[in-house]
Order: structure tokens, then C-alpha cells, then sequence
């Protein structure tokens, strides 16, 4: 019996000499790949901040850059864009003031101006806008927030040792006001 036993220790200090150093690498290659991804959102985000307007090409790039990660990725793209609204006295309609109107597009009607549409109309055609690009004006809100759709090695290995974790290790959070400096 006391043979077994020494046998069970060994294979269990194997297994944690192994799994210890396995994990801490994967911990480390998890930091690693969230910083690719944060400074190339952050390039991406500033660019398009910076033009005021998404292309293909841009966003296409953009894709093509986070799947070198050999990941995949969910893509939240989010354009707010803010409004002041007059408001008048209901009395002897007199300008009071002004109030703020928030209003959000989100990335499935950013990718479908960008992919599918095919016309423009004509206050479009007007500001010069090109099928493929979708534009932004001047003090808009552009953020993108990134989350990795499927496991890293590290959440691998703390599934497969019993450990549960987050639904996702890689997730970033980008954006800001629209300079449209692009002259």
C-alpha cells in the first residue's frame, strides 16, 4: 500500500510541475493578446475618429488584424450622436433654452451602410459621401467594445482542472468624440 501511495505522489507532483508553469504561460499569453487587441482597437478607433468616417477598407483591415489572433471576437461598434433640441415657453413661446437628444446607431446598420447599401440620398450625395463609407459629424461618439467569442488556452486549462471562470478573458472598450480633423 505504501508503494501506491508513493506512486499516486509522484504522479500528482508531475501533474502540478506540469500544469502550474502551463498555466502561468497561458495567464501570460492572455495579457499579451489583450494588448494587441487594445492597441489595435485604439488605432482603429482613433483613425476613425480622426476622418470622421468608417470605410471597407478601414474596417476590413481592422478584422483582418484581430483575426492574426487566431480568435474570434465579437465586435460592438456603437455611433451616438447628440443633438440640442430648442425649448420654447409654452406660454408666449419664447426661447428658454435647449435640451440634449441622444440617438445610437449601432453596428448592424453601420455594417449595412457600409457592405449592402447600394444608393445614397441625395443630402448624402450632397456632403460628398461614397457608397461603402459610413460618416460621422463633428462631435459625434464613436466607441467599440470588444469580447473574445471562444476560449483562451488559460480558460482551457481552469475548465479542464474544474476551475470555472468569465465567459471571456479578452474584452476592451474604446472610444470617443469625433474630431473630424481630415483635411
Amino acid at each position: 500500500m505504501e508503494a501506491f501511495s508513493k506512486v499516486v505522489a509522484i504522479i500528482v507532483l508531475i501533474i502540478v510541475l506540469f500544469m502550474a508553469p502551463l498555466l502561468y504561460f497561458s495567464a501570460q499569453h492572455d495579457r499579451v493578446l489583450q494588448t494587441y487587441v487594445a492597441a489595435h482597437t485604439t488605432e482603429f478607433v482613433d483613425n476613425v475618429r480622426l476622418q470622421g468616417k468608417i470605410t471597407q477598407e478601414m474596417y476590413n483591415d481592422y478584422v483582418a488584424t484581430l483575426s492574426n489572433t487566431n480568435m474570434s471576437f465579437q465586435i460592438t461598434l456603437e455611433h451616438t450622436h447628440v443633438t440640442d433640441v430648442p425649448v420654447f415657453s409654452e406660454t408666449d413661446g419664447t426661447l428658454t433654452g435647449t435640451s440634449k437628444y441622444t440617438s445610437s446607431v449601432y453596428e448592424g446598420d453601420i455594417l449595412h451602410q457600409l457592405f449592402t447599401r447600394d444608393t445614397l440620398t441625395p443630402e448624402e450625395q450632397a456632403a460628398g459621401d461614397k457608397i461603402g463609407e459610413y460618416h460621422f459629424r463633428k462631435d459625434d461618439y464613436f466607441t467599440v467594445i470588444l469580447k473574445n467569442t471562444d476560449n483562451t488556452m488559460s480558460q482551457k486549462l481552469q475548465s479542464m482542472l474544474g476551475a470555472s471562470g468569465a465567459g471571456f478573458v479578452i474584452y476592451y472598450q474604446y472610444g470617443g468624440m469625433i474630431r473630424d480633423e481630415n483635411f
